[in-house]
C-alpha cells in the first residue's frame, strides 16, 4: 500500500492526498490513531475529492450556461 501511495506522490493532482494518506497510515501503524479514526480520516480524503469534483462540475455548467445565454443574446 505504501509503495502505491508513494508513487502517487509523484503525480501533482494526487500529491496532497497521497501525502495525507501516508501520514495517516504511519500514525495508525504506530498506534497514534485507532482503527476507527484511521478509517474515518481515509474516508474523508475520498469524500473531499468527491465534493471538489462536484463543485468543478457546477462551475463548468454555470460557465456553459453563461456562454449559451450570451450566444442567444447575440442573435
Amino acid at each position: 500500500m505504501s509503495d502505491s501511495m508513494e508513487a502517487l506522490c509523484q503525480e501533482t493532482w494526487a500529491k496532497e492526498k497521497a501525502e495525507l494518506a501516508l501520514k495517516f497510515k504511519k500514525e495508525f501503524d504506530t498506534g497514534q490513531l485507532n482503527e476507527w479514526e484511521f478509517k474515518d480520516l481515509m474516508e474523508d480524503l475520498v469524500r473531499t475529492s468527491e465534493i471538489i469534483d462536484k463543485g468543478n462540475q457546477m462551475k463548468f455548467k454555470a460557465a456553459a450556461q453563461k456562454l449559451i445565454t450570451m450566444a442567444l443574446n447575440a442573435i
